[in-house]
C-alpha cells in the first residue's frame, strides 16, 4: 500500500516553518535539513518524526490487513514464490 507521508504535507510545512522541496540533490537535502534544524529543531522533529510515527500508529491495522491479504493471495492463488518443473505445469515445446 502506497501513501503519502504526513511529513510531506502542507501541515508539516507550517509546523516546520520552512517549505519542504519536492525534489533535491543529496547536497540540497543536507542543506534543507541543516536549515530546518537551525531554524527550530523541535518543530523540525515534530514535522519529520512525530507526524510519521502518528501515521504509522493510525495505519497499523490496515497495513497488517493488507499484508495478510497479500500473503494469502501469494500463498494460495498466485504462488509467485513457487518454481514448478512438473510435466503438467510446463507446456509442450519448452
Amino acid at each position: 500500500m502506497r501513501r503519502n507521508y504526513w511529513s510531506c504535507t502542507k501541515l508539516a510545512d507550517k509546523i516546520r516553518g520552512i517549505k519542504k522541496p519536492a525534489s533535491e540533490t543529496s547536497l540540497g537535502w543536507d542543506i534543507f535539513e541543516s536549515e530546518c534544524k537551525s531554524f527550530n529543531s523541535i518543530r523540525y522533529w515534530i514535522a519529520e518524526e512525530l507526524l510519521d510515527n502518528i501515521q504509522n500508529i493510525i495505519y497499523y491495522p490496515s497495513d497488517k490487513f493488507y499484508s495478510m491479504i497479500s500473503y494469502l493471495v501469494n500463498r494460495f492463488i498466485i504462488k509467485t514464490h513457487q518454481l514448478t518443473s512438473h510435466k503438467d505445469d510446463i507446456k509442450p515445446g519448452w
